[in-house]
């Protein structure tokens, strides 16, 4: 892997991110080397076969996110966290699992996001409505 594009990660305790990739993200284009400078992240992703690959990292710590996999980053530490990622693409994507399936235009049928998500078509209007999305 040769690094491409690196950026700079802020987040907030509580796990929100001061950046545009916040949450769970789905497949990108890109393999990414995550390094935490300073408090202590929560990361991993999820493997083809359904494995959660996951740590928690502190300052000097690195965590490899391989390209095409759904992976997280979350601060459960006390204090703000930084870290610097290097992504081995220029254009390395991203989607958002959640906004991507729950906040869709047109939207996702309520009966394949309860099919896939083994939830009822209730919970799925429910979650879509936390998105703006309508039925």
């Amino acid at each position: 892997m040769w690094l491409s594009v690196w950026r700079r990660v802020h987040a907030c305790v509580g796990g929100c991110s001061v950046r545009e990739r916040e949450g769970v993200q789905g497949p990108g284009a890109a393999t990414e080397a995550l390094t935490v400078v300073d408090g202590e992240l929560y990361v991993g992703f999820v493997a083809t076969d359904g494995k959660l690959f996951a740590k928690v990292l502190s300052g000097g710590d690195v965590f490899v996110f391989p390209k095409g996999l759904v992976h997280f980053e979350f601060n459960r530490g006390p204090c703000p966290a930084v870290a610097i990622a290097g992504l081995s693409s220029q254009n390395p994507g991203l989607i958002r699992v959640a906004d991507g399936l729950f906040g869709a235009s047109p939207n996702v049928s309520d009966e394949v996001l309860a099919k896939a998500f083994r939830i009822d078509t209730a919970t799925a209007r429910m979650i879509k409505a936390q998105f703006g999305t309508k039925s």
